[in-house]
Formats: C-alpha cells, sequence, structure tokens
C-alpha cells in the first residue's frame, strides 16, 4: 500500500516540476489580443512588433490568460504560381532595320492555353514595344495586346545586368501567335528563341509605407534619403513617384542604420518613355531585403536636370501569425527578450494539414511596456534561467535521477 502512495504522489508531483508556465520578466513589451475566438486565430506583425523584436521573430510569444505559452506558426507571404510551359516551332523569325522583328509561333494545333511569352534574345541596352496578334490559319490576325514593352541595360563593364524580356496578355488559344518588336532605333532586337507559359498568379501579400523622406542635388545626382522611422522593418521594394517623362537615369540604393555606414543593396535603372514610337516606364526598385532605418537613393543625372520626386514608397513581404485559440482565454503576444531562443513546436510538423483558409483575423492592442520587465530591470541582471535557457531542463533531469534513485534505496529496503 505504501509502495501505490508514494508512486501516486510521484505522478501527480513530478510533472509539476517539469511542466513550467510562461515567465514574462524577460520581455520587454506585450499587446494584447483584441478579440476571443475559437479554432484558428491570425494576426499580421505591425511595425511595433518589428521594430522592437530580434530581427528573425525569434523572440515572438503567443501566451494565453492562464500564463502558458501557446504554439504557433510565423508564415511568410509567398507568391504562388502555377505554370505550364510549351516550347512551340519558330516560324520566318525576321528583321528589317528600322521596320522592327518578327516571328510566328505555331503552337501545333493543341489549342494550349497561353498568356506569356518570354523573347530570348541576344541584344542588349534596348527599349521597345511589343505588339501581339493571334490566328488559326496564319492569314487573319487578330491583335491579342500591343504596346507591351520590354528593355535590357548592360553595363559589361560594371557587371550589371537589368531586363524585363517577358510580355503578358490575356489567355489565348489560337494555334499561331505572331509578335512584332519596334525599331525606332534603327538597331533591331534579334530573336534567338522563344519560350511560351500559361500561367496563374497569386501575387504576393505585400505591406505598403510612405516613409518620411528628403531629396537633394549632391554632384550631379539627386540624393534621396527615407527614414523608416525605427530599425527593423524590412523593406525589399521602393516605388518612386515622379510626373516627369522622356527619362532615363542610373539607380544605386544603400542603407545604414546610422546614416553613416552606408551598404549597397543593387543598382537599377528607372525610365519612362511616352513618344509615337514607343511607351513605357519603370519606377519600381528591388534589392535584398534590409531592416536599416535609413535608405538612399542615389539617381545619376548626368547633364540632364534633376528628377522631383513627388513620392516614396516601400513595401515588404507580409507576415503572419496563426495559432489555435479558445472561445473563452485571452492572450497577449510579447516580444523583446534579446536573450531569447528560436521557439519550437510540434505544430510546426502538422501545420499543413490544418485549414488554414478558416483562420479568422485578430487585431492587436497598441503596444504596451511590460511591468514585470521594469521591475527585473531595477533588479540588475535577469533571473539565470533567463541567461540560461537549458538550466531548467538540466535541473529537471538531475532532479528526477536523485529522486529515482532514492525511490529505488526506498524500495530495497521494503
Amino acid at each position: 500500500m505504501k509502495k501505490f502512495i508514494i508512486a501516486l504522489i510521484l505522478f501527480f508531483i513530478f510533472p509539476s516540476f517539469c511542466r513550467a508556465d510562461f515567465n514574462p520578466r524577460s520581455w520587454q513589451y506585450y499587446k494584447d489580443v483584441n478579440e476571443k475566438i475559437s479554432d484558428l486565430a491570425q494576426f499580421s506583425i505591425d511595425d511595433e512588433i518589428f521594430a522592437n523584436t530580434k530581427s528573425d521573430l525569434r523572440d515572438l510569444r503567443v501566451v494565453s490568460g492562464r500564463n502558458k505559452e501557446v504554439p504557433y506558426k510565423l508564415v511568410v507571404g509567398e507568391a504562388r504560381t502555377e505554370i505550364a510551359v510549351y516550347n512551340p516551332a519558330l516560324l520566318n523569325n525576321s528583321y528589317v532595320e528600322g521596320a522592327g522583328t518578327s516571328a510566328i509561333l505555331d503552337f501545333g494545333g493543341n489549342n494550349s492555353p497561353v498568356n506569356s511569352l518570354t523573347i530570348n534574345t541576344r541584344s542588349e541596352n534596348f527599349q521597345r514595344n511589343v505588339k501581339i496578334f493571334g490566328s488559326d490559319n496564319k492569314e487573319d490576325w487578330r491583335v491579342i495586346k500591343e504596346n507591351i514593352y520590354i528593355y535590357d541595360y548592360t553595363d559589361k563593364k560594371a557587371g550589371f545586368k537589368s531586363q524585363n524580356i517577358a510580355v503578358n496578355f490575356p489567355e489565348s488559344v489560337f494555334r499561331y501567335l505572331k509578335i512584332e518588336i519596334t525599331d525606332p532605333a534603327n538597331d533591331p532586337v534579334i530573336v534567338d528563341f522563344i519560350s511560351a507559359k500559361q500561367y496563374k498568379k497569386e501575387n504576393a501579400k505585400e505591406l505598403v509605407r510612405d516613409p518620411q523622406f528628403a531629396s537633394k542635388e549632391d554632384g550631379g545626382n539627386t540624393e534621396i534619403n527615407a527614414d523608416m522611422g525605427s530599425p527593423g522593418i524590412p523593406v525589399d521594394k521602393i516605388a518612386l513617384n515622379i510626373k516627369a517623362v522622356n527619362f532615363n537615369r542610373g539607380v544605386s540604393v544603400y542603407s545604414s542604420y546610422n546614416q553613416k555606414d552606408w551598404r549597397p543593396l543593387g543598382q537599377s535603372y528607372i525610365f519612362r518613355y511616352d513618344t509615337p514610337k514607343f511607351k513605357g516606364e519603370n519606377l519600381t526598385l528591388n534589392f535584398s531585403e534590409t531592416k536599416d532605418r535609413f535608405i538612399k537613393i542615389l539617381i545619376e543625372n548626368q547633364d540632364d536636370d534633376p528628377l522631383a520626386i513627388s513620392g516614396v514608397k516601400t513595401f515588404s513581404i507580409f507576415r503572419q501569425v496563426i495559432f489555435t485559440a479558445e472561445a473563452e482565454e485571452s492572450y497577449r503576444v510579447y516580444y523583446g527578450n534579446q536573450d531569447a531562443r528560436t521557439s519550437g513546436y510540434d505544430l510546426e510538423k502538422y501545420f499543413q494539414y490544418l485549414d488554414k483558409e478558416s483562420a479568422k483575423d485578430v487585431t492587436l492592442s497598441a503596444q504596451k511596456n511590460n511591468k514585470e520587465y521594469a521591475s527585473v530591470a531595477k533588479e540588475g541582471a535577469p533571473a539565470e534561467s533567463e541567461k540560461y535557457p537549458y538550466l531548467m531542463p538540466v535541473s529537471l533531469v538531475v532532479i528526477s535521477i536523485l529522486l529515482l534513485f532514492l525511490i529505488y534505496k526506498f524500495f530495497q529496503k521494503k
């Protein structure tokens, strides 16, 4: 009977040593989840969280009102594309200087739906308009789309290349497609081969911001300085608002955390043409994601008048947190712990089997200072368990071995 009582006590008491509640003492900020729902809940990461958390969001925690850590999945928005690729026969591929390039694609009567062509060419440094026709007999041609533009900028000395040689148009099932490429510069674009695609694309969700910015002229360049307000806010694309027409300028992009040490993010070209022979523009700059506070854009004016910049927009990929909520439970989102380790949950392994489309949107309160964190700051150093995250598990193992040894010795005496 004594053995049974001891085993029963250990069964209920020992797990209490192993089950640790969430300790908010090391987390500087939190936000309340405003709504109470059941099943899957989701919220987007806002700029207050970006600005006050680790760059990889490792210190983000979802905590229930019972002070239990809740498993969650961080979802990063991605563009989804379904593609079918075709290689049609290329017929009558020819060009006339000053008149342009033309070619006919034969899909062989398969009635394959197509809505994109990629014009592969050895030509460099061009801007051209493209017109697409469709026909089932190579005699009666119908215009599918016109005033599509393609371009290429190549600087071999600098090792730089930027191009857009894909043309998109409404889905077509014609057996034959014909392309015509203008030649306003008496320098025809030579077509090597053309690939065709039928795709369904869902653009990645993006967050759009309007940062504070200032521009000035410096040594023949227009310098634009954008301030994201705080470090930690991601940016991977910038769009410039320019009213001028008929320009073509080289651009370099840099970022900095202190406005002194600048690191290069990339180079590109911005342009806008509105002429009888060519219409098109590119005012968007893409680069590797940065979380620096300051972004600098240098536009090379050379001997041309500076461009007036009337607006700057920045973009970043959408990030979202999904977790399972209980209807009567309240939740908080904690962050701002520079010593936090990356969390790991079983949810990661079975998340793909959940009905993510049914997740309900919840909103977060404004950022709040964690009073318990403030008291720790007054005390000085953080608790040892926070400085050394493996201290608690190791201690529990040691205690478990000690308890098992004592039980064994106790039973031996009996």
